[in-house]
């Protein structure tokens, strides 16, 4: 049997100022692996050398995270991968600067004629909109949108509680978001109110 203590959340003062600094957040789609991970920091120039640590997140969590030996080699990696989509062997990786997180948030009950660009512009107010995805419907041979709208936010840790559950336009459309890692039993809790 597993015996788990429980402790409240680290805080800043837990924190090694110096190594935070030095380390990138790495967030893998399926079939992310460290090996994937060295191959691409290897591909932009970083070397064993310029790396103190790579370590990775619980099984499952396609997670890791990168801790250069010096600050400047971290934002030089980071200023080559920042918001963009690195793909190693047919897998996603993005790369985010320590302190961030990515979110997945799905947008239900949004007809497809509001544009993408109103759904960026209100996720923006939250952190940095990293993509819009139209989610796919299949039934049998007849595939289609069903107007779902998956958005890839860069947010600050802890702060995925910030994103609304529910948007309301005054012309009477409510959109439901549901965003990983918010508990659904607060979606009609939490509003956005957007006037004209």
């Amino acid at each position: 049997m597993m015996t788990v203590m429980r402790f409240p959340a680290l805080t800043k003062e837990c924190m090694i100022d110096d190594a935070v600094e030095r380390t990138v957040k790495v967030h893998g789609k399926r079939g992310a692996s460290m090996i994937g991970v060295i191959n691409i920091l290897t591909k932009n120039g970083v070397a064993d050398t310029d790396v103190e640590c790579i370590s990775s997140g619980p099984p499952g969590s396609l997670q890791y995270d990168v801790t250069f030996k010096e600050k400047d080699k971290c934002l030089t990696f980071l200023n080559c991968t920042k918001h963009q989509s690195v793909t190693h062997n047919n897998v996603l990786y993005r790369f985010l600067k320590c302190g961030k997180q990515i979110v997945h948030c799905r947008v239900h009950w949004l007809p497809a004629f509001v544009g993408d660009h109103v759904i960026a512009e209100i996720f923006g107010k939250f952190g940095t909109v990293l993509s819009i995805e139209h989610d796919t419907l299949k039934v049998g041979d007849f595939v289609t949108h069903p107007g779902v709208r998956v958005i890839t936010l860069e947010i600050d840790n802890n702060k995925e509680d910030s994103v609304p559950n529910m948007i309301e336009f005054e012309c009477a459309l409510e959109p439901l978001s549901q965003c990983e890692g918010v508990n659904p039993s607060a979606y009609t809790a939490k509003k956005l109110v957007m006037l004209g």
